[in-house]
């Protein structure tokens, strides 16, 4: 797997906060024409793992795999063969930083 980039991290968001967020601007004023980035806190994909694990009670296992790996893993799991391109694309971006993006909105 050469030098792939393990501990990319991502910045989730509830549903419920983005909604709240949504809320937020459509009934509140001076918001016209602004972009807002909404994200959480930075995790790695392992970190979230282990949250998840949390509130299920149980361990989890993450697979660090290479992408012909991911994709016959997404393929298997019926994932609809026109997404696994974007899913892929997706990873790499996490693994590489990309999704790494800082805001405070």
């Amino acid at each position: 797997m050469g030098n792939i980039r393990r501990n990319g991290k991502s910045r989730l968001v509830l549903r419920q906060d983005l909604a709240e967020a949504a809320t937020n601007v459509l009934i509140g004023h001076g918001h016209e024409n602004t972009i807002y980035e909404l994200s959480g806190k930075p995790m790695t994909q392992v970190e979230l793992v282990a949250a998840l694990g949390d509130v299920l009670g149980e361990e989890i296992l993450v697979q660090q795999v290479d992408d012909a790996t991911y994709t016959d893993i997404m393929r298997g799991a019926g994932m609809p063969e026109a997404y696994l391109p974007m899913l892929v694309n997706t990873q790499k971006g996490i693994r590489d930083g990309g999704l790494e993006i800082q805001s405070n909105d």
